[in-house]
């Protein structure tokens, strides 16, 4: 009666390629603080080709609604193509349908517990870019899973010292 049953939350099969034409970068996750939103926002400034981004869900908890909204703003004011929660402003769409639609997934997260975005990539069929988690790395390269698109740092150029998520 002290044990208890955690359901393997992965997929166990591997989605058919993305039909869509132009990429749509998928970031799987509910965007608090420690997601690194701003890095999403350079990406979208940056990826050129007609390429669209989008996180899934809306920060759950008031204290990274301040956060939520400054980058919101932003991709208002830069005209980003980002669109924040898409599950939440789309009630009919289910992950799956998400996952399905997208043609990558990203990571700019700067922590992560167990890093499910590394290994559902794997499962999803979907390449992953972002930043290097060095622990979940580690681990993942001992059983063979490799991200090759990963980075450890993105340094402004007027600030070569600083981490662009601080």
């Amino acid at each position: 009666d002290e044990v208890s049953i955690l359901p393997n939350p992965l997929r166990a099969t591997t989605l058919p390629p993305s039909t869509r034409t132009s990429p749509l970068v998928l970031y799987p996750c509910r965007p608090i603080d420690r997601k690194n939103l701003g890095e999403l926002c350079l990406w979208a400034a940056i990826a050129g080709d007609g390429a669209q981004f989008a996180t899934t869900l809306l920060p759950a908890k008031t204290r990274n609604a301040g956060n939520h909204e400054h980058w919101r703003n932003c991709i208002n004011q830069f005209d980003l193509p980002v669109r924040l929660g898409i599950r939440a402003t789309d009630n009919k769409l289910t992950l799956d349908d998400c996952i399905t639609d997208c043609t990558h997934i990203i990571s700019t997260s700067v922590k992560e517990g167990f890093g499910m975005t590394f290994l559902e990539s794997i499962a999803w069929n979907r390449p992953l870019f972002g930043r290097v988690i060095p622990h979940i790395q580690i681990d993942l390269e001992s059983y063979g899973i490799m991200h090759p698109h990963l980075y450890e740092r993105v340094f402004p150029v007027d600030q070569p010292d600083v981490d662009f998520a601080k």
